[in-house]
């Protein structure tokens, strides 16, 4: 609204030398929304509007500018989505049609595929597989719980895994193996407490501490000095660009914890 009558006509904005303008129609959206980058006369955004509800496709570059996240509407609804790096090379995609996520390494090499129960349910999934940066397959998830692992390929090569999605394969594998030979699950978990990378640490204390295998307390004893408190950049997708997580507290205070189920009664 403008002085009481739905606004028709340019909004604009200039800060922090970047100009924005979108054109409005009776209160909505409707026409030409771009994003200008002053200095560099480079557009950052750009897409168009009808009635209040985005249509074809837009793009906006993100992650400072690393990431370019396109978006194709269907109905003002994101149908089609991919992010790209500034080489051109396919890192994320979403397909609301073929109902499925992807994910690429910057190698180009395979990272995850994910198929939907529907467009739009994200997180809701009838099959997951995820492969590592040398296109080794590592693990499929159907229906949420039913796993097949390459076991050989994750119990020698786990100590050089890196992502998030590559902790829940570690997850999921380790709690297979607790269910089933839980001496070969203690041992697993024991080599990931020297992993480099804290997130694989902390799982470990966790997973040995669900072990209650007294076993285990030795090779808990050396993370009671670690204090970080493992802490990840998201990975951008086209629904909330980047993001972070952490755990809520250290690996020190998870072998702790660990330890102490071990010793209880």
């Amino acid at each position: 609204m403008y002085q009481g009558v739905p606004f028709t006509g340019i909004v604009y904005d200039g800060r922090d030398g970047v100009d924005e303008e979108c054109i409005y129609a009776n209160g909505d959206a409707s026409g030409r929304f771009f994003c200008l980058d002053r200095l560099t006369n480079t557009l950052l955004a750009e897409g168009f509007f009808e009635d209040g509800k985005p249509v074809g496709t837009h793009f906006r570059w993100q992650a400072r500018g690393r990431e370019k996240v396109t978006k194709t509407f269907t109905d003002g609804i994101v149908m089609f989505a991919q992010i790209e790096n500034t080489e051109g090379q396919l890192l994320y995609e979403f397909d609301g049609h073929r109902l499925h996520i992807k994910r690429w390494f910057p190698n180009g090499q395979a990272r995850l595929l994910k198929k939907l129960q529907a467009y739009n349910k994200y997180y809701d999934f009838l099959e997951e597989s995820y492969w590592d940066a040398t296109g080794a397959w590592l693990m499929t998830k159907t229906n949420a719980t039913e796993f097949a692992f390459n076991a050989d390929y994750i119990l020698d090569n786990s100590h050089l895994f890196e992502t998030l999605e590559q902790v829940e394969v570690v997850r999921a594998f380790a709690n297979s193996l607790l269910g089933t030979d839980t001496k070969a699950a203690v041992h697993y978990l024991a080599q990931l407490t020297w992993h480099p990378d804290p997130w694989f640490r902390f799982d470990a204390a966790r997973l040995l501490g669900k072990s209650r295998q007294r076993s285990a307390i030795p090779h808990l004893q050396h993370l009671l000095d670690d204090h970080e408190i493992p802490f990840r950049i998201l990975d951008s997708d086209w629904s909330h660009g980047t993001g972070n997580t952490n755990q809520p507290h250290s690996i020190a205070e998870e072998a702790k914890i660990a330890i102490q189920l071990m010793t209880e009664g």
